[in-house]
């Protein structure tokens, strides 16, 4: 008996996919016609190769980049090794785990941050909270970065971070070394990996911190310099933005939290 061949519309009824889909499908190589009629370029299927379909379903379903399923494919048989196919398909569903815990994490961190800023609203300039241990990857800059300057230099840092593998962490700003009279700037990026050899990293232990609630324009002379000034001999400073439930970029302000000299516990 004359196997059944079916059209692509056919098989786009009986599997649900678009007509358009199978003809990528064939464009990538994974899904060639039985039949392709050279007058009419009609295309036809076995029923075998709507199992295929249904087999090409499940990868789209489970993430599986569908160009590598030739990489699984035995020439000789035109058979796809499942297990290797699906080991494929675990790894990737790992990194995406990850990507989604890492996202996870972030968003935990702001509402955290947004939920202990609150108290900053009703105008109290100076206060105490608790800060959680972080560890901050770090570069020395020259003084206080113009807003372009920093941002060039975080970009920078992230470059680096994630050549190396490290995944950047929600806090970043800029913290200043006071050492007698002497002061050292940094601009700072949180990371969560910190068991990293070869790159600059401080400890900030979880400690009761003073906390200073600044608006941009008084992080200029002369209310900068007198800060400093003020600022306790080996201390450190830590400017970042103070985020709030509603953002509002025409009206920034800034969070210092001072503390004893986190230098001491840099690897």
């Amino acid at each position: 008996m004359k196997e059944k061949l079916f059209t692509i519309g056919e098989v786009a009824m009986i599997t649900g996919v678009n007509p358009k889909s199978l003809r990528y499908y064939e464009t990538i190589g994974i899904l060639q016609p039985a039949h392709i009629n050279k007058q009419t370029r009609y295309r036809y299927y076995t029923p075998q190769q709507i199992d295929l379909v249904a087999f090409i379903q499940l990868c789209v379903e489970l993430d599986i980049p569908l160009k590598s399923l030739q990489q699984f494919k035995h020439a000789s048989t035109n058979s796809i090794d499942l297990l290797e196919l699906f080991a494929y398909g675990k790894a990737i569903a790992e990194q995406k785990i990850k990507k989604i815990e890492r996202s996870l994490s972030f968003i935990q961190s702001f509402e955290a941050d947004v939920s202990q800023n609150r108290q900053f609203n009703d105008g109290k300039r100076v206060s105490y909270e608790y800060m959680q241990s972080h560890y901050y990857y770090y570069e020395q800059v020259p003084e206080f970065p113009e807003i372009d300057s920093y941002w060039q230099t975080y970009q920078s840092i992230i470059k680096k971070l994630k050549k190396k593998m490290i995944q950047p962490g929600y806090e970043e700003g800029i913290m200043i070394e006071k050492i007698g009279e002497k002061l050292l700037w940094y601009q700072f990026v949180e990371v969560h990996e910190h068991h990293v050899s070869n790159i600059p990293l401080v400890h900030i232990p979880a400690q009761e911190v003073q906390v200073k609630i600044v608006g941009d324009t008084e992080l200029i002379e002369p209310h900068l310099e007198q800060w400093l000034t003020d600022m306790p001999e080996n201390a450190t400073i830590i400017f970042t933005e103070l985020v709030k439930e509603v953002f509002d970029h025409t009206e920034m302000q800034f969070k210092l939290r001072i503390l004893p000299n986190v230098f001491t516990n840099k690897k």
